[in-house]
């Protein structure tokens, strides 16, 4: 018994405080469009210290790449986030955002994290991310405090 109480202690002692860290969330999967047709992902973090305007935001970032290959071409999604608070009921849809990388023969070299507010208010937040090119979307879930 003192054993475990022991380990759960160390367990405690040990972990990181969940609102310290950002909080990846799974990208979304999708195919996209523009010059030809490519694959890639809309991959997504929540930060609780990088809140845009004193909203809690998720930032999100492009990555495609064209298959096969075309140098000088761009690939893109509209892309859609829902959310709901699952501690207070309240959700919402986002109005859809154009994303494109610019650069389909590498990974987002520019780097760039677009802002993403996300007006749910304190508690437990569902996000899910989707687009209008078919897709397995991206879901996860971050702590507001």
């Amino acid at each position: 018994m003192a054993v475990l109480a022991l380990a759960i202690g160390a367990l405690g002692a040990t972990a990181p405080a969940a609102t310290a860290l950002p909080l990846g969330v799974p990208p979304a999967r999708t195919l996209c469009g523009g010059d030809g047709a490519g694959i890639g992902m809309i991959a997504a973090f929540y930060d609780p210290d990088r809140n845009y305007s004193g909203v809690p935001t998720l930032w999100i970032h492009p990555e495609f790449v064209f298959a096969p290959d075309r140098p000088g071409g761009s690939c893109g999604v509209t892309v859609t986030v829902s959310w709901r608070n699952s501690d207070t009921g309240v959700f919402g849809t986002l109005p859809p955002i154009w994303l494109d990388d610019r650069t389909p023969a590498e990974e987002n070299v520019a780097g760039s994290w677009i802002p993403v507010g996300i007006p749910a208010g304190l508690g437990r937040v569902e996000v899910l991310i989707a687009t209008d090119s078919p897709h397995v979307p991206g879901k996860g879930v971050f702590v507001v405090t």
